[in-house]
């Protein structure tokens, strides 16, 4: 995988990428994919969790589910989320899709594999750069 220019010289700045053979352009990350980011990690615990409480009854399923949408994620929590797998499959997507919008979510493990990982979750990390960094919740903001 090869991107234009040096980690440093993109941050902050979209990019072209070179994933397994094509080019692929990727877009600045934004506060709305933070946004959105904790909208899904929510969404995902909710369905794990519907998936393991078939047979619970129903008032521990609804004091589940508000448990479950109540919680807040504190700055930690958060960029451990952002930077595991699902993480940088979800901001992967999200900096492909605007200007690739037919790009799906399922297809990112098409493209990341455990073979090229770390060298897309530097990038994915790299595309946010300042603008992504000032806007989480008591992040530091780079200068």
């Amino acid at each position: 995988m090869s991107g234009e220019g040096n980690l440093a010289g993109i941050a902050g700045k979209g990019m072209t990428v070179n994933i397994k053979g094509k080019d692929y352009e990727l877009s600045v990350l934004t506060i709305d994919d933070l946004a959105e980011f904790q909208k899904y990690v929510k969404a995902e615990r909710l369905r794990t969790f519907l998936e393991v409480a078939k047979d619970l009854e129903p008032k521990v399923k609804v004091d589940s589910i508000a448990a479950i949408m109540a919680q807040q994620f504190t700055v930690n929590q958060m960029t451990k989320e952002m930077r595991g797998m699902d993480g940088t499959r979800y901001f992967l997507w999200r900096s492909l899709r605007v200007k690739q919008p037919n790009i799906k979510l399922d297809q990112m493990g098409q493209l990341v594999d455990l073979d090229n990982f770390d060298e897309v979750a530097t990038i994915v990390q790299g595309i946010g750069g300042k603008a992504v960094e000032k806007n989480v919740p008591g992040g530091k903001a780079s200068k």
